[in-house]
């Protein structure tokens, strides 16, 4: 078994997702917005949790990588919502479909080469039920009048899977994509991560900053960043919301260029602009959340 020997996360911190191209999360995002609280992931359907510790990805990259170079990537069609209803609760879901047995062959895979991390396969009873997670309900009734109206004027998204997201994140935070394992003989530019093409866009000038102190507003995080020397227009800030509308412990910072963009990641790097407060900054296009300034990861 090839990465038998690496060690497995204990916790959620480090896992493998599927994630959807942004070009769709224009359609998925808002939903979630909506009805999922403290997203660390922008649409994804959930493949590998836990995975192995993330020192370990730049191996498990590659073990991944060939167990999957018998796989050619495969389209991925979103036509339907479903639902698990649990003890307490409901979740609803848009349902993925891909090619008869397409699923089941990426996972075994995966089980074959991470036998330690078939968590999604043994919560199933030997069957993973892939998943892209809308939101969760307490009252099933609604949960079932919001899943019929979404259903009647849903349009059917699709994409191709090409490659899955090695992800880490430091507590709380988003997560940062921190490694790309692709299927078969596709070696095409990412979607996220490392490599990804992004220069001269909105996002090559766009910072994620998270460990905000509670509360944080525009002119807050304005002001810890000019305490550290960066110069900063409130406008250019956005504190991510949740459904209730009560701000997360992230944001997103848009700079005039990406050079002022980087270099603001090592001030906060170095200085951090919070006192007593240890914040996380990366370039957004390292990132599986959230979007771009006035994106669809905003309320409106």
């Amino acid at each position: 078994m090839a990465g038998r020997h690496l060690q497995k996360s204990p916790d959620s911190l480090c896992v493998v997702n599927i994630i959807p191209p942004r070009e769709l999360w224009e359609v998925i995002q808002p939903l979630r917005n909506k009805y999922t609280a403290n997203a660390r992931c922008g649409p994804h359907i959930t493949f590998i949790d836990p995975f192995v510790l993330s020192h370990e990805y730049t191996e498990a990259r590659n073990i991944l990588e060939e167990a999957f170079a018998s796989l050619e990537p495969f389209e991925v069609r979103f036509e339907k919502f479903n639902f698990f209803k649990h003890k307490s609760s409901s979740t609803l879901f848009l349902e993925p479909i891909a090619p008869a047995g397409a699923f089941d062959r990426l996972i075994n895979l995966a089980a074959e080469a991470f036998p330690q991390c078939r968590d999604q396969l043994d919560r199933g009873d030997g069957k993973w039920v892939p998943h892209l997670s809308i939101g969760n309900f307490k009252d099933h009734k609604e949960l079932v009048k919001v899943m019929e109206e979404l259903q009647k004027n849903w349009k059917p998204l699709r994409f191709t899977l090409k490659e899955v997201y090695l992800l880490n994140r430091p507590g709380p935070d988003p997560f940062e994509v921190r490694g790309v394992a692709h299927l078969g003989s596709d070696r095409s530019v990412p979607h996220f991560g490392p490599g990804c093409e992004i220069l001269g866009s909105q996002m090559s000038r766009t910072l994620v900053v998270a460990n905000l102190p509670k509360k944080a507003t525009n002119d807050s995080i304005v002001q810890g960043f000019e305490s550290i020397g960066i110069k900063v227009e409130s406008s250019s800030v956005e504190v991510i919301l949740n459904p209730d509308r009560s701000a997360r412990n992230i944001a997103v910072v848009e700079f005039p260029s990406r050079e002022l963009m980087l270099q603001a990641v090592d001030a906060v790097k170095y200085s951090p602009p919070f006192p007593g407060i240890p914040a996380f900054a990366r370039p957004l296009e390292l990132m599986a959340f959230p979007d771009v300034l006035n994106g669809c990861t905003t309320l409106h």
